[in-house]
């Protein structure tokens, strides 16, 4: 099977081209996308879409096979207030509204206080609209002291988290289907295990949804290994950078403009899962439980959680639902947007914005924000080589004060040189027709570029600075001949040899110090000059361990060659 794209001068994606599906993407001038075309499963379809003046997604206007238009409105700080959705109301009738939402919040903050559904319950168990079981207007939600949604009085859910604001424990009891789930993480929230006890006389219908006693006697477990997966202690799935093996059998993703998993295929090509999906990630529910339950992961590649009628995606740092298009938690990132809601996915622009770990969208246009960082940062150093030659110039400095502007003119002219060429850094990489890039944010000062199952080619850092180091590491790669993985999917160093591993990570350190004068070894007082072999080999991490070893032993060599030399 063959995918084609094609983009616009802007590299947008603008054609997206398979013989199970294909799409076609038109562009506001402001960068949000006007309309998307689709064709899947013999249907052409179509979204016209419309946003308010901050870029807010108000509609989602289908023309097509059925009716699945949606409209929102929002507050201030982004919490949707109004959401109407048409879909599947029963078999084969696919043009009537299935949710007419009202959102109440607390009125001191984000939080949600009740919603109402002017809607039907949709029956189907296909169908994974918001189902209103409780009426009450005081308080549907309670919210755990982190922000967390403790209960949820629609779908009979209590959950209680860990350390890290990640469900630990999640009882379902509704009408529909009663359970109870346990998770559990590794210290850094990696999910490492879900453990599902379920009443099966309350299992018809699992999408609508499913506590430990005698009744609970169906119990299921999934292990998470790396990029296995196992189901009840049985290998069920290998992952792969874009799809997966199960029973020896080779299954790939045909995918949309967002990573979006539209068709699952065999390695004969036969189509064995088939997704359409509303803005915000739900699925039509137009094909069969059987179907539907083939393989669970879907919107952005997410994992969808629907046992016990949970439907929830999976995006690490938390989870979403797209009944509600809101995270059930905060942003763990929320001090970096404090004029949005929390709660709030893609700022209310899912058809541009993705986010990778539930802690920062991936936007197109955040190239061109750091370029403009570096520009003010240029600007800034050449007012202040300005300001250092002014006072060399009226005279009347001892030797030692001219020595020290003249390092500062210095450096800041160093510092000028590198940071023009991390914008032609930058320039090369959005030129690149053979990768698509993708810009987002991890914590603890950590910094890599991956490649994601998807395709794209992810620099997660957690500074500007940082992302200028990668992307140096990036252009070294494609210079040298293209960009080479490691096992778990992370760029090599491009440098040949001893020498030129360190030349490679010198070289990056500098263009991070330039933006922000950053660098986490020691630089004795010399400033950029002081990012050299030995700087670079002496890094340690916070318990004190070598980062680059094999950089530490060439600083060493060479100290032990220089002491030989002045020996003789």
């Amino acid at each position: 099977m063959t995918t084609k794209y094609t983009y616009n001068v802007r590299s947008w994606t603008n054609t997206i081209t398979n013989t199970h599906f294909s799409q076609t993407l038109t562009y506001n001038l402001n960068g949000n996308i006007g309309t998307q075309q689709w064709t899947q499963n013999g249907k052409t379809r179509k979204y016209a879409f419309t946003y308010d003046n901050i870029s807010r997604l108000k509609a989602a206007n289908y023309t097509g096979d059925g009716n699945f238009s949606t409209g929102y409105s929002y507050d201030a700080h982004g919490n949707v207030i109004k959401l109407t959705r048409y879909g599947i109301t029963a078999s084969g009738v696919s043009d009537q509204i299935i949710d007419n939402l009202t959102f109440n919040y607390d009125g001191t903050g984000n939080q949600l206080k009740y919603i109402a559904d002017a809607g039907p319950n949709v029956g189907l168990s296909t169908i994974a609209d918001f189902k209103e079981f409780s009426e009450v207007t005081t308080s549907e939600f309670t919210y755990n002291k982190n922000g967390a949604i403790h209960i949820d009085l629609n779908k009979g859910q209590t959950v209680n988290y860990n350390s890290l604001n990640l469900p630990q424990e999640m009882l379902i009891n509704n009408t529909s289907a009663r359970g109870k789930t346990y998770y559990t993480y590794t210290a850094t929230g990696a999910k490492l295990r879900v453990k599902h006890l379920s009443d099966p006389t309350l299992m018809v219908t699992p999408v609508k949804g499913t506590a430990e006693d005698a009744s609970y006697r169906v119990q299921t477990s999934t292990d998470y290994a790396g990029n296995k997966i196992y189901e009840n202690e049985t290998l069920s799935k290998i992952l792969t950078d874009n799809g997966y093996i199960e029973d020896s059998n080779y299954y790939f993703y045909i995918k949309d403009h967002l990573g979006n998993n539209r068709i699952v295929a065999n390695a004969a090509g036969t189509v064995v899962q088939r997704n359409s999906f509303y803005p915000f990630g739900m699925t039509y529910g137009e094909e069969s439980d059987l179907e539907q339950g083939k393989q669970p992961y879907k919107y952005n590649g997410k994992e969808l959680d629907k046992m016990h009628g949970l439907n929830w995606y999976d995006y690490e740092a938390r989870y979403m639902d797209p009944a509600t298009i809101r995270f059930t938690s905060v942003d763990p990132m929320a001090e970096k947007y404090y004029s949005w809601s929390p709660y709030a996915y893609v700022g209310n622009n899912p058809m541009r914005f993705i986010d990778p770990t539930g802690m920062i969208w991936d936007d197109p246009n955040v190239a061109y924000k750091l370029k403009n960082k570096i520009d003010k940062k240029i600007e800034s150093l050449k007012k202040d080589i300005a300001d250092n030659q002014a006072s060399l110039n009226k005279g009347g400095h001892s030797a030692k004060k001219i020595a020290k502007l003249e390092d500062k003119i210095s450096d800041a002219k160093s510092r000028i040189s590198n940071l023009n060429v991390s914008k032609g850094d930058i320039d090369k990489l959005g030129a690149d027709q053979n990768n698509i890039y993708a810009l987002s944010s991890i914590s603890g000062g950590e910094h890599k570029v991956r490649q994601g199952s998807d395709g794209k080619i992810y620099i997660e850092t957690s500074s500007d600075a940082l992302s200028i180091h990668e992307i140096a590491h990036v252009r070294q790669s494609l210079d040298a001949g293209g960009l080479k993985f490691s096992p778990n999917g992370e760029l090599k160093n491009s440098g040949i040899g001893i020498k030129g591993i360190s030349n490679m990570e010198i070289e990056a350190y500098q263009k991070q110090y330039s933006l922000d004068e950053s660098f986490p070894g020691r630089l004795n007082g010399r400033a950029i000059q002081g990012i050299d072999v030995h700087s670079v080999g002496n890094i340690t991490d916070d318990k004190g361990r070598r980062v680059y070893e094999i950089i530490y032993q060439y600083s060493e060599a060479i100290k032990k060659a220089i002491k030989v030399n002045q020996k003789k």
